[in-house]
């Protein structure tokens, strides 16, 4: 009876041990799964992350690209204190240049004769070209030129040092830049402002004149540039 006892309880043990190994095994191959697809995973990440990057920092093709002017634009927006008018200026010609995919010299002439306003104000406009703003009749032309570029955050964005001729008055300033490439064109793109004081475009300045109220205008003038070049082949 004892050695019956005996063999039974050897032989569960025997089947214990069987069904062990079995689900062991089951469960180091579904963990070997599990990390292989988890490997597969993180490599299909980091292969779309380094397609991702290299797509967003496509080079740009080198060359001196000339300026599309009726393509491009100039946008503009000075301020009153209870009013704000916007407009835009033409530009009448333009080139800038790209070596190694980075923007090192560049140049737009602006047609100040041009200059309009977005509500079709004519006085207005009449206004802007005489003596008291831009004074079209001796100064027809504003000038933008670019002396350095340096590279920002982005993969085409700059931070820039330029000069802005406005009324024959030269001033350097800094503003940004952007550039992509859109079907086949590169865009450069800016947003920046001045003090129109600098270049003596005094009229209704609260630094010139005082007990203006209402009527004085404030010294910042806004500029939206757009530039859309080709490649001059």
């Amino acid at each position: 009876m004892n050695k019956n006892i005996l063999l039974i309880i050897l032989g569960l043990a025997v089947i214990a041990y069987g069904i062990y190994s079995l689900v062991s095994n089951k469960r180091d191959e579904s963990d070997n799964g599990l990390y292989s697809s988890q490997q597969q995973g993180e490599q299909g990440q980091n292969d779309y992350t380094q397609s991702d990057s290299i797509e967003s920092e496509a080079v740009i093709n080198d060359g001196s690209y000339v300026v599309n002017k009726e393509e491009s634009q100039v946008s503009w927006q000075a301020e009153k204190v209870l009013a704000e008018h916007t407009g835009k200026v033409n530009v009448k010609s333009g080139e800038f240049m790209i070596e190694s995919g980075k923007l090192v010299s560049g140049e737009i002439v602006i047609d100040m004769a041009t200059i309009s306003t977005d509500e079709e104000i004519e006085v207005l406009e009449n206004h802007l070209k005489s003596d008291d703003f831009f004074n079209i009749t001796n100064y027809p032309e504003a000038r933008l030129s670019l002396l350095s570029a340096t590279k920002t955050t982005g993969a085409h964005d700059y931070e820039a040092r330029a000069e802005m001729t406005i009324k024959g008055i030269t001033n350097e300033i800094m503003l940004p830049l952007s550039l992509e490439e859109v079907d086949g064109s590169v865009v450069v793109s800016s947003d920046f402002s001045i003090d129109r004081t600098k270049w003596e475009i005094n009229f209704r300045s609260g630094k010139f004149f005082q007990d203006l109220g209402d009527n004085m205008i404030k010294d910042e003038i806004n500029f939206q540039v757009r530039l859309v070049g080709a490649l001059n082949s």
